[in-house]
């Protein structure tokens, strides 16, 4: 009997540690092109929860959301225009192991303006995105 609750505790355990922490994610400033440079030569993480979006069983998208919502997304915003100007003005999340683009979000109902890469089996589409209701597009 100690034995199984020392595994249930063990994996009660890892299972608290990998949802305890946010995800940390590299920021890249991007244009409507695809085109994208590294904020801060790719020294800039940011911290949020990186989630995935299904729109039928196969066809789904990522988005992150920022720890410190739009506050967050209003800094970032004004890094890329201060360092490059009106070239390339939407902050996107990177992640260095994915080619898919992610954009960030404030919630699961409100995402942040950018390219969002769509998957399904077979093929990937990336369109960009405008939250109408968005002021900062």
């Amino acid at each position: 009997m100690p034995f199984k609750i020392n595994i249930f505790i063990f994996f009660s355990t890892i299972l608290f540690l990998n949802n305890s922490f946010a995800n940390e994610i590299y920021v890249i400033c991007s244009n409507l092109k695809n085109d994208w440079k590294w904020l801060n030569k790719g020294n800039v993480k940011i911290d949020g929860n990186l989630k995935t979006k299904y729109l039928t069983q196969s066809l789904y998208f990522n988005y992150f959301i920022l720890n410190g919502g739009i506050e967050t997304y209003k800094n970032l915003k004004n890094r890329c225009f201060d360092e490059f100007k009106t070239e390339y003005v939407y902050p996107q999340p990177l992640n260095k192991y994915s080619n898919k683009w992610i954009p960030f979000a404030e919630s699961d109902e409100i995402l942040f303006p950018g390219i969002i890469s769509y998957t399904d089996h077979n093929f990937q589409l990336r369109v960009y995105y405008r939250n109408s209701k968005n002021k900062f597009t």
